[in-house]
């Protein structure tokens, strides 16, 4: 869609939401809003509930702009719904957007491509309370995490045998399938991608040294660090 004919549509910016990052995601929505209307766009903010899509109709939006975190936003289920009413939306579509928060799914569709992934196991929460460290053959340390969680809520980083069912028991809160990585020690990197083009690697380095919900989201916690600190073949890689 060109831009002179979206800023004759009546833009609903999708904010806040279902799923624990509700808090991150008003504040997303709220940052894309001021940023659509101090450019000439009509856009009105849409607070998601179980009743949005009486109020997409109410409000007679004709594109919706996705400002909305973690489950019921990236998962496709809005993806879905925004589908069937026939209202344009911005990301990535139905399947893509479940598969990437899947991180389990996600990681079978890796291996199936042959992209490189750290090696992992799968834990049903049921199984905590058992012998967890019969079904994990994998060598410490390790990063558990539940399957379908945004934002590193409910991660945990486990570097002794201790620590290994606590992190199980926090991962299994949001999930009931449980994902039991290889930690793979180096720098995290990210890349953005606009229209297919792969934009500058940005380093990320947290002050904890772990990129969870604090560091992610608290001013002055995490330095980004453009271009990133890597081999130019890693650079080009990462963007390719």
């Amino acid at each position: 869609m060109k831009d002179q004919s979206l800023k004759k549509k009546k833009i609903g910016v999708m904010m806040g939401g279902l799923s624990r990052e509700r808090e991150i995601s008003l504040k997303t929505g709220k940052a894309i809003l001021k940023a659509l209307t101090e450019k000439g766009y009509t856009a009105c903010p849409i607070d998601v509930d179980q009743d949005v899509a009486e109020t997409l109709i109410k409000k007679k939006i004709e594109c919706a702009f996705i400002a909305l975190h973690g489950r019921f936003g990236e998962d496709g289920t809005i993806q879905g719904m925004l589908e069937l009413m026939r209202i344009p939306y911005t990301g990535s579509g139905v399947l893509a957007s479940a598969l990437a928060l899947h991180k389990i799914m996600a990681k079978k569709i890796f291996l199936c491509e042959k992209i490189p992934t750290p090696p992992f196991e799968v834990v049903q929460r049921q199984e905590i309370g058992k012998d967890p460290l019969r079904n994990i053959s994998l060598s410490l340390p390790l990063v558990v995490k539940p399957a379908r969680e945004g934002s590193t809520i409910g991660i945990s980083i486990v570097r002794t045998k201790e620590e290994l069912v606590p992190a199980l028991k926090e991962a299994g809160k949001y999930d009931e399938e449980i994902l039991v990585e290889k930690f793979m020690k180096g720098k995290e990197i990210t890349v953005g991608i606009l229209e297919d083009i792969p934009l500058p690697v940005i380093e990320i380095v947290p002050k904890s040294g772990f990129y969870d919900y604090h560091s992610k989201y608290t001013k002055g916690e995490t330095q980004y660090i453009i271009p990133a600190r890597i081999p130019r073949e890693k650079y080009l890689y990462a963007q390719g």
